[in-house]
């Protein structure tokens, strides 16, 4: 058996070669190798936790608020805001807009959230599915549409002549502001930003994409906000602490206008479940309609696609056709047969009226389905009618079949009972006959007529 390798070292220290003892080294070159590249290899391999620990420690301190790489990653998200195309500054003029143009408000609600795809209604036939997927997209863009048409309503009830701009229908959804307010000259004079979510009107505060925007929010969400900023200045009066920066960002925009929930004067917004009811309702029909296009797209595309398949058919299955009639006329002529056959048997008696009219029953089924495949016009336009017929013929043959074993069957067992009262009568008249001529050897049967006996006699 082969020892095991192993390396004695001398010392701590790196030894001569001459002084490494080695028993049975498979490799003379690791062997060889200083202590020192196998040490360090070890402890690495053993402290490789720890040093991974450290490094993302010293990342997490690096990237705290005010550190240089935190500076610095703003910096850069900065310049990614600001460097995306802004399609309506301020002081940018407007013709012929597109948010102003008379339609339909599905029309217009469709100009501004995009209609629903064949592929959504496709992925997610139950429009169920396809709201869960797609409410929170849809009602912020329903949100933009509704509060620009209920804001151009009030503004021409008040005989202004300001409008607000939906950006979306303007060609432009990508664009950093939502809605533009265009004064009597056709020019941007005001931008706003609509946020749905609590949090999300007060990250946009601080967000440079959105700087010298008015951001405006549902009803429900503003008076959050507000109720929360007067608890936390209520808590800070009471404990004399300052507001946190954060709150007093959020109490200079309520109190500027720049954070509000309205976009016309006096007009307040709706809540966030108002919203997401109307989305839902044009959304629904949306829906819809996308969905009957698509099944008549569909349809359409089974139509052609079969009538290519129907026309390989028709030109590679004449010969199945032909063998189809042929077969149908031999089926005919033997179902005639086996109906001669059926009364032939009923008049010599073999068979009984019920059987008979069983029979001829399926006689009569055969010759229909036979019938069928012999008239039937294009058997290529109703293969899954041949299938049927074929499969009624084979269930009236086995039916034929069962009921000619039924017959054989009960005529067997009249044949044996027949036999068995035969046997049985024979068997009692001669027990008779020789209890006749026991008695009239005893002289029991004096004086007495014979009996009426069977002649047995040969």
């Amino acid at each position: 058996m082969q020892k095991p390798f192993c390396i004695e070292l001398l010392s701590d220290k790196q030894k001569p070669k001459s002084e490494l003892k080695v028993w049975d080294s498979p490799s003379p070159k690791l062997a060889s190798r200083p202590r020192r590249i196998r040490k360090s290899l070890v402890h690495v391999m053993t402290h490789w936790r720890e040093r991974t620990a450290v490094i993302l420690g010293v990342l997490v301190l690096l990237l705290q608020p005010g550190t240089l790489a935190a500076k610095i990653l703003n910096d850069l998200n900065h310049a990614r805001n600001t460097a995306q195309i802004d399609s309506f500054p301020i002081g940018k003029a407007i013709h012929n807009s597109q948010t102003l143009e008379p339609r339909t408000a599905l029309a217009s609600f469709r100009r501004a959230t995009g209609n629903v795809s064949a592929r959504a209604v496709h992925s997610y036939p139950k429009f169920s599915d396809y709201w869960a997927q797609s409410r929170t997209s849809r009602s912020g863009k329903a949100f933009e549409w509704l509060e620009a048409e209920r804001a151009n309503r009030r503004l021409t009830r008040m005989g202004k002549e300001e409008r607000i701009l939906v950006t979306a229908i303007e060609g432009a959804p990508t664009d950093p502001a939502d809605l533009v307010k265009i004064g009597k000259s056709g020019r941007v004079v005001e931008r706003f930003q609509l946020k749905q979510g609590y949090k999300g009107c007060i990250r946009a505060l601080d967000d440079p994409k959105y700087a010298r925007m008015t951001i405006v929010s549902h009803r429900d969400t503003v008076e959050k906000i507000r109720a929360d900023l007067q608890r936390m200045v209520s808590r800070s009066q009471a404990t004399g602490r300052s507001l946190s920066p954060k709150w007093i960002r959020v109490q200079r925009a309520l109190n500027e206008g720049r954070l509000r929930d309205e976009i016309a004067s006096g007009l307040v917004t709706r809540t966030r479940k108002q919203v997401e009811r109307v989305a839902e309702k044009f959304t629904r029909t949306l829906h819809e309609l996308q969905k009957a296009a698509f099944e008549d797209t569909a349809i359409g595309l089974r139509v052609s696609k079969g009538a290519r398949v129907t026309a390989e058919i028709a030109t590679r299955a004449k010969g199945l056709v032909r063998a189809l009639k042929l077969g149908a006329v031999a089926d005919i002529a033997l179902t005639g047969y086996q109906a001669g056959n059926d009364i032939r048997q009923y008049t010599n008696g073999q068979i009984g009226e019920k059987v008979l009219t069983a029979k001829l029953a399926i006689r009569s089924g055969r010759l229909a389905v036979a019938a069928t495949f012999l008239f039937m016009p294009d058997p290529t336009f109703t293969t899954k009618v041949i299938a049927v017929l074929i499969f009624a013929d084979v269930m009236l043959t086995a039916a034929d079949f069962a009921l000619d074993a039924y017959v054989e069957t009960e005529r067997d067992r009249v044949e044996q009972l027949l036999e068995n009262i035969d046997r049985d009568e024979r068997f009692y008249a001669v027990q008779r006959q020789l209890m006749f001529e026991v008695e009239e050897c005893r002289g029991f049967r004096a004086n007495r007529g014979t009996p009426d006996v069977l002649d047995l006699s040969p």
